[in-house]
């Protein structure tokens, strides 16, 4: 799975979704309904990527806030997350972002997190 969020995926995922409907069901669609057709298609794309962290380790590259290209080995399996950081997350009191995805960073052991919208690759 790789450019999970760049425009051409996610027009190929949008284009795959609409070619299901005719001509007329299409123009009656505005652009608030492909908005939230696109919101859906992240949050299917979230979806994913956490069954897929939950099986093993994935390399993500992504965008940080700050400009930089940043590559990590992630995981969520718990079989890889030391015992006792595994609750860390879970008891966070903060309500969850659906925007950004906390993982276990193997390599630097400890928690991190990216926004979904930043991956340019999730291999």
């Amino acid at each position: 799975m790789k450019n999970l969020n760049s425009e051409k995926e996610l027009e190929a995922m949008t284009q795959e979704t609409l070619s299901t409907k005719t001509t007329a069901e299409l123009e009656l669609l505005g652009l608030a309904e492909l908005e939230l057709l696109e919101k859906d298609i992240r949050k299917q794309i979230r979806t994913k990527m956490i069954e897929d962290l939950q099986t093993g380790t994935k390399v993500v590259t992504f965008t940080k806030v700050n400009g930089e290209q940043r590559v990590m080995t992630s995981t969520l399996d718990q079989n890889l997350i030391p015992q006792d950081n595994q609750e860390s997350v879970a008891k966070s009191p903060k309500p969850v972002n659906e925007e950004v995805l906390p993982v276990w960073d193997v390599n630097a052991e400890g928690w991190r997190s990216f926004r979904i919208d930043s991956v340019v690759s999730f291999e």
